[in-house]
Protein backbone atom coordinates (compact mmCIF):
# COMPACT_ATOMS: atom_id res chain seq x y z
CA UNK A 1 0.00 0.00 0.00
CA UNK A 2 1.39 3.57 -1.02
CA UNK A 3 0.70 6.76 0.75
CA UNK A 4 -0.67 8.54 -2.29
CA UNK A 5 -0.99 11.80 -0.07
CA UNK A 6 -0.20 15.03 -2.09
CA UNK A 7 2.25 16.87 0.37
CA UNK A 8 4.41 13.24 0.42
CA UNK A 9 3.98 12.86 -3.54
CA UNK A 10 7.89 13.79 -4.33
CA UNK A 11 9.47 11.52 -1.61
CA UNK A 12 10.44 8.16 -3.36
CA UNK A 13 8.68 5.23 -3.23
CA UNK A 14 9.75 3.11 -0.81
CA UNK A 15 9.43 6.04 1.73
CA UNK A 16 5.90 5.85 1.07
CA UNK A 17 5.34 2.52 1.70
CA UNK A 18 2.99 0.53 4.22
CA UNK A 19 3.09 -3.40 5.17
CA UNK A 20 0.27 -5.40 6.01
CA UNK A 21 1.61 -7.58 9.13
CA UNK A 22 -1.26 -9.93 10.13
CA UNK A 23 -0.16 -13.09 8.11
CA UNK A 24 -3.59 -13.73 6.76
CA UNK A 25 -3.41 -10.74 4.60
CA UNK A 26 -1.99 -10.12 1.03
CA UNK A 27 1.62 -9.95 1.15
CA UNK A 28 2.47 -10.28 4.48
CA UNK A 29 5.84 -8.30 6.06
CA UNK A 30 8.41 -10.83 6.21
CA UNK A 31 10.05 -8.84 8.87
CA UNK A 32 7.07 -8.96 10.99
CA UNK A 33 7.07 -10.62 14.44
CA UNK A 34 4.93 -9.57 17.24
CA UNK A 35 7.75 -10.38 20.15
CA UNK A 36 10.11 -7.81 17.45
CA UNK A 37 8.25 -4.78 17.71
CA UNK A 38 11.00 -2.97 19.40
CA UNK A 39 13.85 -3.93 17.25
CA UNK A 40 11.69 -2.89 14.23
CA UNK A 41 11.32 0.45 15.71
CA UNK A 42 14.90 0.90 16.27
CA UNK A 43 16.54 -1.49 13.42
CA UNK A 44 14.39 -1.97 10.38
CA UNK A 45 15.14 1.01 8.44
CA UNK A 46 18.88 1.32 9.66
CA UNK A 47 19.35 -2.69 8.79
CA UNK A 48 17.83 -2.34 5.57
CA UNK A 49 20.76 0.29 4.96
CA UNK A 50 22.94 -1.84 6.06
CA UNK A 51 21.70 -4.91 4.02
CA UNK A 52 21.74 -3.07 0.85
CA UNK A 53 25.36 -1.78 1.23
CA UNK A 54 26.22 -5.75 2.01
CA UNK A 55 24.80 -6.83 -1.33
CA UNK A 56 25.82 -3.75 -3.01
CA UNK A 57 29.73 -4.66 -2.25
CA UNK A 58 28.99 -8.45 -2.94
CA UNK A 59 28.22 -7.50 -6.43
CA UNK A 60 31.08 -5.80 -7.11
CA UNK A 61 33.16 -8.39 -5.49
CA UNK A 62 34.10 -5.61 -3.19
CA UNK A 63 36.56 -4.22 -5.49
CA UNK A 64 39.02 -6.91 -5.65
CA UNK A 65 39.83 -6.21 -2.11
CA UNK A 66 38.59 -8.13 0.86
CA UNK A 67 38.70 -5.77 4.02
CA UNK A 68 36.13 -3.35 5.11
CA UNK A 69 36.98 -0.34 6.83
CA UNK A 70 33.27 1.16 8.58
CA UNK A 71 33.25 4.40 10.69
CA UNK A 72 30.57 4.81 13.26
CA UNK A 73 31.36 1.39 14.13
CA UNK A 74 29.34 1.74 17.15
CA UNK A 75 26.30 3.06 15.28
CA UNK A 76 23.50 0.35 15.23
CA UNK A 77 23.72 0.94 11.02
CA UNK A 78 27.33 0.36 11.64
CA UNK A 79 26.88 -2.50 13.63
CA UNK A 80 24.31 -4.15 11.46
CA UNK A 81 26.75 -4.12 8.60
CA UNK A 82 29.79 -5.54 10.52
CA UNK A 83 27.27 -8.10 11.46
CA UNK A 84 26.41 -8.93 7.40
CA UNK A 85 30.19 -8.85 6.68
CA UNK A 86 31.38 -11.42 9.35
CA UNK A 87 28.68 -13.33 7.68
CA UNK A 88 29.21 -13.14 4.34
CA UNK A 89 33.06 -14.13 5.50
CA UNK A 90 34.79 -11.83 2.67
CA UNK A 91 37.88 -10.90 4.69
CA UNK A 92 38.31 -8.27 7.80
CA UNK A 93 36.14 -6.07 8.77
CA UNK A 94 37.78 -2.95 10.16
CA UNK A 95 36.02 -0.55 13.33
CA UNK A 96 36.45 2.83 13.21
CA UNK A 97 35.04 4.03 16.64
CA UNK A 98 35.79 7.36 19.41
CA UNK A 99 37.80 5.95 22.34
CA UNK A 100 34.64 6.54 24.31
CA UNK A 101 33.00 3.29 22.42
CA UNK A 102 35.88 1.21 21.87
CA UNK A 103 34.95 -1.43 24.25
CA UNK A 104 31.57 -1.58 23.25
CA UNK A 105 32.92 -2.14 19.77
CA UNK A 106 34.87 -5.01 20.74
CA UNK A 107 32.88 -6.60 22.71
CA UNK A 108 29.99 -6.92 19.45
CA UNK A 109 32.64 -9.84 17.71
CA UNK A 110 31.66 -8.99 14.50
CA UNK A 111 34.68 -6.48 14.14
CA UNK A 112 38.07 -7.83 13.28
CA UNK A 113 40.11 -5.15 14.84
CA UNK A 114 39.15 -2.05 16.56
CA UNK A 115 40.85 0.90 15.46
CA UNK A 116 40.46 4.65 17.13
CA UNK A 117 39.60 8.07 14.22
CA UNK A 118 42.72 9.61 16.55
CA UNK A 119 44.97 6.28 15.90
CA UNK A 120 44.53 5.79 11.94
CA UNK A 121 48.02 4.65 11.40
CA UNK A 122 47.40 1.81 13.71
CA UNK A 123 44.78 0.19 11.18
CA UNK A 124 46.01 -3.61 10.52
CA UNK A 125 49.05 -4.37 7.54
CA UNK A 126 46.86 -6.39 5.30
CA UNK A 127 44.86 -2.53 4.60
CA UNK A 128 48.46 -0.89 3.60
CA UNK A 129 49.41 -4.14 1.54
CA UNK A 130 46.19 -5.32 -0.03
CA UNK A 131 43.55 -2.51 -0.43
CA UNK A 132 40.05 -1.88 1.37
CA UNK A 133 37.04 -0.46 0.36
CA UNK A 134 35.14 2.06 2.87
CA UNK A 135 31.80 2.58 3.81
CA UNK A 136 31.44 6.03 6.03
CA UNK A 137 28.64 6.22 8.29
CA UNK A 138 29.85 9.21 10.21
CA UNK A 139 30.08 11.75 7.51
CA UNK A 140 33.19 13.38 9.71
CA UNK A 141 35.96 15.57 6.55
CA UNK A 142 38.83 14.88 9.01
CA UNK A 143 38.34 11.20 9.57
CA UNK A 144 37.49 10.80 6.15
CA UNK A 145 40.29 12.93 4.88
CA UNK A 146 42.96 11.39 6.95
CA UNK A 147 41.90 7.89 5.81
CA UNK A 148 42.09 8.92 2.24
CA UNK A 149 45.31 10.70 2.57
CA UNK A 150 47.28 7.17 3.94
CA UNK A 151 45.27 4.48 2.48
CA UNK A 152 45.68 6.91 -1.77
CA UNK A 153 45.21 4.23 -4.06
CA UNK A 154 45.17 1.04 -1.54
CA UNK A 155 41.56 2.66 -1.00
CA UNK A 156 39.36 0.85 -3.91
CA UNK A 157 36.13 1.90 -3.30
CA UNK A 158 34.48 4.77 -0.82
CA UNK A 159 30.61 5.34 -0.29
CA UNK A 160 28.46 7.47 2.51
CA UNK A 161 25.75 5.67 3.84
CA UNK A 162 25.14 8.32 6.79
CA UNK A 163 26.45 10.98 8.95
CA UNK A 164 25.51 10.42 12.85
CA UNK A 165 29.14 12.98 13.00
CA UNK A 166 26.26 15.32 12.59
CA UNK A 167 28.44 18.43 13.80
CA UNK A 168 31.59 17.81 12.30
CA UNK A 169 32.98 19.41 8.78
CA UNK A 170 32.56 18.24 5.49
CA UNK A 171 34.73 16.43 3.86
CA UNK A 172 37.23 18.32 1.11
CA UNK A 173 36.28 18.32 -2.33
CA UNK A 174 39.82 16.99 -3.70
CA UNK A 175 40.86 14.25 -1.92
CA UNK A 176 43.30 11.31 -2.74
CA UNK A 177 41.84 8.08 -4.05
CA UNK A 178 38.39 6.98 -5.51
CA UNK A 179 35.80 9.71 -5.82
CA UNK A 180 33.55 9.15 -2.81
CA UNK A 181 29.86 8.30 -3.79
CA UNK A 182 26.76 8.73 -2.06
CA UNK A 183 24.57 5.24 -1.19
CA UNK A 184 21.25 6.09 -2.55
CA UNK A 185 19.39 3.11 -0.44
CA UNK A 186 15.94 3.75 -3.10
CA UNK A 187 17.94 3.24 -6.29
CA UNK A 188 19.28 -0.26 -4.54
CA UNK A 189 15.97 -0.75 -3.78
CA UNK A 190 14.62 -0.58 -7.31
CA UNK A 191 17.52 -2.62 -8.44
CA UNK A 192 16.77 -5.55 -6.54
CA UNK A 193 13.01 -5.62 -6.73
CA UNK A 194 14.10 -5.85 -10.56
CA UNK A 195 15.95 -8.25 -10.46
CA UNK A 196 14.65 -11.25 -7.56
CA UNK A 197 10.69 -9.38 -7.42
CA UNK A 198 9.50 -7.84 -4.50
CA UNK A 199 8.61 -10.97 -2.80
CA UNK A 200 12.32 -11.75 -3.51
CA UNK A 201 13.64 -8.91 -1.96
CA UNK A 202 11.42 -9.43 1.35
CA UNK A 203 12.66 -13.41 1.34
CA UNK A 204 16.14 -12.42 1.35
CA UNK A 205 16.37 -9.48 3.35
CA UNK A 206 14.06 -11.11 5.53
CA UNK A 207 16.58 -14.39 6.23
CA UNK A 208 19.06 -11.89 7.48
CA UNK A 209 16.89 -9.54 9.55
CA UNK A 210 15.98 -12.45 11.48
CA UNK A 211 19.78 -13.36 12.29
CA UNK A 212 20.56 -9.83 12.79
CA UNK A 213 17.15 -9.34 15.43
CA UNK A 214 18.31 -12.69 17.22
CA UNK A 215 22.03 -10.89 17.55
CA UNK A 216 20.65 -7.78 18.66
CA UNK A 217 19.51 -9.42 21.75
CA UNK A 218 22.77 -10.34 22.76
CA UNK A 219 24.10 -6.14 23.34
CA UNK A 220 20.85 -4.42 22.64
CA UNK A 221 18.88 -2.94 26.36
CA UNK A 222 15.36 -1.66 25.46
CA UNK A 223 15.14 1.83 27.27
CA UNK A 224 11.65 3.35 27.83
CA UNK A 225 10.07 6.76 28.30
CA UNK A 226 7.03 8.46 27.80
CA UNK A 227 5.75 12.47 27.62
CA UNK A 228 7.45 15.29 26.37
CA UNK A 229 9.83 16.16 28.71
CA UNK A 230 11.86 12.61 28.00
CA UNK A 231 11.77 13.03 24.61
CA UNK A 232 13.54 16.08 24.78
CA UNK A 233 16.00 14.83 27.00
CA UNK A 234 17.00 12.23 24.79
CA UNK A 235 17.24 14.12 21.66
CA UNK A 236 19.50 16.21 23.64
CA UNK A 237 21.43 13.45 24.37
CA UNK A 238 21.71 11.70 21.33
CA UNK A 239 23.39 15.34 20.02
CA UNK A 240 25.65 15.62 22.82
CA UNK A 241 26.60 11.91 21.92
CA UNK A 242 26.06 11.20 25.37
CA UNK A 243 24.36 7.85 24.74
CA UNK A 244 24.93 4.13 25.28
CA UNK A 245 25.47 2.64 22.15
CA UNK A 246 23.87 -0.44 23.50
CA UNK A 247 20.90 1.26 24.73
CA UNK A 248 17.72 1.19 22.26
CA UNK A 249 14.86 3.84 23.27
CA UNK A 250 11.44 3.76 22.67
CA UNK A 251 9.72 7.26 23.35
CA UNK A 252 5.73 7.73 23.23
CA UNK A 253 4.11 11.28 23.82
CA UNK A 254 1.36 9.33 25.80
CA UNK A 255 1.36 7.98 29.56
Amino acid sequence: MVDGAAHRADHVPVYRGYNYVAPDTVGPDALYEVEREDQILLLRSLFMTSFLVDDFLADENFYGVATAVVTSASSKTSTALAHLLKVRAQGNVIGLTSGRNREFVKGLGCYDDVVLYDELDAMPDLVWSEGAVMIDMAGNGEVIGGIRERLRENLKYSCTAGATHWEAEPRARELPGPRPEFFFAPGRIAKRTQDWGAGGLQERIGASWKEFTAFSDVWMKIQRHVGPEALERVCREVLGGALDPSDGHIISLWA
